[in-house]
C-alpha cells in the first residue's frame, strides 16, 4: 500500500512531467520520467497517456515536431478514442480546465506531413474527416481532403454517416461544398489572371485595405514544387519561418504598394480568420524575371494566405 510519502513524490514527479510538456523541454521531460527511453513512444505514466498525445494537448508546436522527428508514431493505437489527428481537431474547442490552441491547423499540417493516417478510426467510430466535421472546421476539412482522405467513408455504428452526411446534417454549406468537390479546386475567376481554387470564410472582421494583418502565406510553383524564402520579411519584431522555410509568418500591410499584385487583390472580401488559395498568372506575380534562385521567369504561382490577426 502506498504511503502518503510514496504519493507526494508520485505527485512531484508527475508535476515535472506536465511541467515539462508545457514548456516543450525534451531534457526535463527524459529527467522527469524513470526511464528516458520510453519518449518518444514507451509507456508513460497512466495519467499522461501516450507521449505524443499529451504533447498535442499541451505542449508547444515546435516541441510536437521534436518529438515527431524522433520517431513518435503519428498513427499509434490509442484505446481511448482519440488518436493524434482526432486529438488535434479536439483542441481548437474551449473545455472546462483548458485553453484552446490557436494553432490547430499547424498541428495538422505537421501531422499530415509525418504521414498521421487520416483514415484512422476514434470515438464513435469516426474518421479524422468525420471529426473536422464535428468540429465545424472546414480548414481541416480541406486539408484533410488534400491529404488523401476518403469522403465516402461510413462510421461502422450508430448512423453509418459520411462525412457529408454529417455536413448536411449539419447545414453546413462551407463544408458541403468542399466534400461535394471531394476537395478538388473550386477554379471561380476573380478577375483576368487571378482564379480561386479554395476559400475558407473567416469568422473574423472583414479585412480593410491600408489596415496590418498577421497573415501565414505559403506559395508553390505551379507543378507543386514550393517556394522556399531564404529569409522572412516583415516587421523583424514578428517575421519568422516555418516549415524549413517553406510558410511565412509576418505582418502585412493591405497595400498594393506593398504587397504582389495577386495576393493584394485575392484578399479582398476576406475576413479575419479566414483562408484562400489562389493561381496566380506571372504579370500579378513575379512577372519576367522571377526571382532568381527561387522563382523561375514566367512562373504561374499557387499561394496560400491565412489572416491570422489584425494589428494596430
Amino acid at each position: 500500500m502506498a504511503t502518503d510519502e510514496d504519493r507526494c513524490a508520485e505527485e512531484a514527479k508527475l508535476r515535472r512531467i506536465d511541467d515539462a510538456f508545457a514548456s516543450g523541454d525534451l531534457e526535463a521531460l527524459r529527467a522527469a520520467v524513470d526511464d528516458p527511453s520510453v519518449i518518444p513512444n514507451g509507456l508513460m505514466p497512466d495519467t499522461v497517456g501516450p507521449c505524443l498525445i499529451y504533447a498535442i494537448y499541451h505542449s508547444p508546436l515546435a516541441f510536437i515536431r521534436q518529438l515527431l522527428e524522433l520517431g513518435a508514431d503519428p498513427k499509434a493505437p490509442v484505446d481511448d478514442g482519440f488518436p493524434p489527428l482526432i486529438a488535434a481537431l479536439s483542441c481548437g474547442r474551449a473545455v472546462p480546465g483548458s485553453t484552446p490552441r490557436k494553432d490547430v491547423d499547424d498541428v495538422i499540417r505537421l501531422l499530415l506531413s509525418f504521414h498521421a493516417d487520416p483514415h484512422q478510426r476514434g470515438l464513435n467510430d469516426w474518421t479524422a474527416l468525420h471529426m473536422a466535421v464535428a468540429e465545424g472546421n472546414a480548414l481541416a476539412v480541406q486539408r484533410l481532403l488534400d491529404a488523401g482522405a476518403d469522403p465516402d467513408l461510413r462510421t461502422r455504428i450508430d448512423d453509418y454517416d459520411t462525412p457529408l452526411e454529417m455536413a448536411r446534417a449539419m447545414d453546413r454549406a462551407d463544408m458541403i461544398a468542399i466534400l461535394e468537390r471531394k476537395g478538388e479546386p473550386e477554379r471561380r475567376r476573380l478577375r483576368s489572371g487571378l482564379t480561386l481554387m479554395v476559400d475558407i470564410p473567416g469568422q473574423g472582421e472583414p479585412v480593410q485595405r491600408q489596415h496590418n494583418y498577421m497573415v501565414r502565406l505559403r506559395m508553390w510553383l505551379h507543378r507543386g514544387d514550393p517556394i522556399r524564402w531564404q529569409m522572412p520579411s516583415g516587421p523583424v519584431e514578428v517575421e519568422r519561418l516555418e516549415d524549413n522555410g517553406e510558410t511565412l509568418v509576418t505582418e502585412m500591410r493591405i497595400n498594393r504598394g506593398s504587397m504582389m499584385s495577386g495576393l493584394f487583390y485575392a484578399m479582398d472580401g476576406m475576413r479575419v480568420g479566414g483562408t484562400r488559395r489562389v493561381e496566380i498568372a506571372p504579370h500579378l506575380a513575379y512577372g519576367e524575371k522571377g526571382q532568381p534562385g527561387v522563382v523561375p521567369e514566367n512562373a504561374l504561382i499557387v499561394a496560400e494566405i491565412t489572416v491570422l490577426e489584425p494589428r494596430g
